[in-house]
């Protein structure tokens, strides 16, 4: 799973997390040309910022959420007092599908208009 990192102090480590995940077709490198890290960056937040990538293929095949939590979320739980997870779309939508079937390694979501499922999900 390809990510893209920003620190709040390169070299060091902040206390918290937050990891951005996208909407469909789009790229950890959106968040930065959308202003996403300028905008934590301006607050001077002692934040580091996690751009991951979701490939169409991983969502399509549900890998995502296990490489996702493999990948990304657990080696982060031993680096980090705090984790965020904030999504756009599809990838708030992973945020709450990680935190249903992986509780308690997120302290916190922040969805983005989150996708809710297809209609047949809806329609429930």
């Amino acid at each position: 799973m390809r990510y893209l990192v920003d620190s709040a102090t390169p070299g060091q480590k902040a206390s918290t997390l937050v990891i951005l995940l996208p909407g469909a077709t789009y790229l950890p490198e959106d968040f930065i040309s959308q202003g996403f890290v300028q905008a934590v960056r301006e607050r001077d937040l002692d934040i580091d910022l996690m751009l991951v990538e979701l490939q169409f293929e991983q969502i399509a095949d549900q890998t995502a959420l296990r490489d996702l939590n493999r990948e990304v979320v657990t080696p982060a739980i031993s680096q980090y007092q705090t984790i965020w997870m904030a999504g756009i779309s599809i990838g708030g939508y992973i945020a709450m599908a990680h935190a249903h079937y992986y509780p308690g390694q997120a302290h916190g979501l922040f969805l983005m208009a989150p996708y809710p499922g297809n209609r047949m999900t809806t329609g429930e």
